[in-house]
């Protein structure tokens, strides 16, 4: 079954494409059509859509940055909503960024401002709605750490609410929204601590860029796929003393580089991706008795 923008109010029907090609729309460059793709640039027609696509009993799904997001090869049927909210404002040590707003974006802005916290971040891809999703980090330092508070839109009461860290349920990669798909992050306020010089930040940043270049690999792909199975144990280990690196299924690679980055080659296929991704848990559970377990977004064809 697909569905036609037809189904939406006049007003919503100009923000909403057909059959838009959702590999486009993924660092891993995987995935076929979807039925639907809108881009709505405020929030009162983000709300409008979500409400309009389950009246009509359409499936939806919210996309950040795409960059831990593997589609389905024959695409989504449904509603992809892809927010194009890109407010962004500081106020004293604070600064507010609405969740399209790519991180390096508000690394930029916080550096720019003398405001320090999130130099440990330089190079990391994705949105800021997808951060606070999934609890985002990098050198010891997570979303959980920097984020003051989120303003959510409530799909069950229908109203925009704005909760504190501590409401969050933040874990390992995880947060109360991977848990209650029914709440949609529209911002949030991130804490930072003002210096008087930048150049101490700048020297931090280029040394782990410096790092990260050597030890993360170049090409398309979705991040890390697998989180760390306990503190202390990377999951990029694992599979490097397992022998996994180079394995490959059609054009999908584990990477000689980095063993918890899978590289599209060319005509990867979401198929291709998931035989690699139990191939290796299977392997590393053999071989070091650990389990792996998926960290990036994996979206089936048809939802229902």
């Amino acid at each position: 079954m697909s569905f036609s923008k037809a189904l939406f109010s006049e007003k919503l029907q100009p923000v909403i494409r057909e059959n838009v090609i959702l590999a486009e729309y993924s660092t891993f460059q995987i995935g076929g059509p979807a039925d639907l793709f809108a881009e709505p640039d405020n929030i009162e027609d983000l709300i409008l859509l979500i409400a309009e696509a389950k009246q009509q009993a359409i499936p939806s799904f919210i996309l950040g940055g795409g960059s831990n997001t593997l589609f389905h090869d024959n695409g989504f049927r449904g509603l992809i909503i892809h927010p194009n909210l890109k407010k962004i404002e500081i106020n004293g040590e604070n600064i507010r960024a609405e969740s399209s707003i790519p991180v390096a974006q508000l690394l930029q802005k916080a550096i720019a401002s003398n405001l320090a916290g999130m130099e440990g971040w330089i190079g990391l891809p994705g949105s800021v709605g997808g951060a606070i999703r999934g609890n985002a980090g990098a050198s010891g330092v997570e979303t959980k750490d920097l984020l003051e508070s989120a303003e959510i839109f409530d799909q069950q009461t229908g109203k925009i609410e704005k909760k504190f860290t501590k409401e969050l349920d933040f874990d390992y990669r995880d947060s109360i929204f991977k848990k209650n798909p029914t709440l949609i992050i529209l911002a949030g306020t991130w804490k930072f601590h003002k210096v008087e010089d930048a150049k101490a930040m700048q020297a931090t940043m280029t040394e782990i860029l410096k790092k990260r270049n050597q030890t993360q690999p170049k090409g398309k792909s979705a991040g890390c796929i697998f989180k760390n199975p306990a503190p202390g144990i990377s999951a990029g280990k694992l599979i490097d003393e397992s022998g996994c690196k180079n394995v490959q299924k059609g054009d999908i690679q584990i990477s000689s580089v980095h063993g918890n980055f899978f590289l599209n080659h060319g005509k990867g296929t979401q198929k291709d991706a998931l035989e690699l991704i139990h191939e290796t848990q299977k392997i590393v559970k053999q071989k070091t008795g650990y389990d792996l377990h998926t960290e990036i977004e994996m979206l089936p064809e048809n939802p229902f």
